[in-house]
């Protein structure tokens, strides 16, 4: 369980229970009223740090319900700093997970999103992240993105204060300075391909970890995938 919630799990496919009727023993036992929200065909927590942590974290979690409606919380999804674009390619991954509960499927997906990348396929719109400033410009020690856009914001006439948001496009995360980023009013123009390629393997990670996969692994399979169509 965590904090507002427990999750029940049958001990066989055959058991017949009624889950309202566990929710009310339950209720019964402890004190404290239970209230029945989802009911899963499956569900899979995604690890604490790794894909070799031993617990799943409960507040993070993505799965099916029995309606046919997918379910996902703490996840890439459900972050507002993830960019539209990974958002879509992490949903079509967790749909292509259910087809046949196969890895290979969510790597066909992951290389799909990675090529629409590669080819410029992707509306810039869907591009667009977006972040909370948490301190001044003068407070930060360190040039991280945060930096990058509070110092182009500034040179387009904006004063941000902390607390407020800040939507933006990666243009090239190699660079430190106004060139980094660019704000979501402007033209989106040239993004960094290779730093969205990233994000769209990290997203594949939260989907693949629950299986034993890590962000090395699925970097091998692509490789691997790509040599071979080369040698094809």
């Amino acid at each position: 369980g965590i904090i507002d919630s427990i999750w029940v799990q049958q001990k066989k496919e055959t058991d017949t229970e009624d889950f309202e009727q566990v929710c009310r023993e339950i209720s019964e036992k402890i004190g404290i009223k239970l209230e029945p929200e989802h009911r899963f065909e499956w569900v899979a927590f995604v690890p604490r740090t790794s894909s070799q942590a031993d617990i799943g974290t409960l507040n993070r979690y993505f799965g099916k319900k029995q309606s046919g409606e997918f379910k996902t919380a703490g996840i890439e999804t459900e972050q507002r700093s993830t960019c539209q674009f990974i958002k879509n390619s992490q949903m079509e991954m967790i749909k292509a997970l259910d087809r046949n509960m196969k890895p290979e499927d969510v790597i066909k997906t992951l290389e799909n999103r990675i090529n629409k990348l590669k080819t410029a396929q992707v509306d810039p719109d869907n591009l667009v992240k977006k972040r909370k400033v948490s301190k001044t410009l003068q407070d930060y020690s360190c040039n991280n993105i945060s930096v990058a856009c509070l110092k182009r914001a500034n040179k387009k006439g904006l004063n941000i204060k902390s607390g407020q948001s800040l939507k933006f496009v990666v243009a090239d995360d190699k660079k430190e300075g106004v060139d980094r980023v660019r704000l979501g009013f402007e033209n989106k123009g040239k993004f960094d391909e290779k730093y969205y390629i990233q994000e769209l393997i990290r997203a594949a990670e939260t989907v693949l970890s629950p299986l034993g996969f890590d962000r090395k692994q699925i970097k091998q399979r692509i490789q691997k995938s790509t040599e071979t169509k080369l040698q094809s």
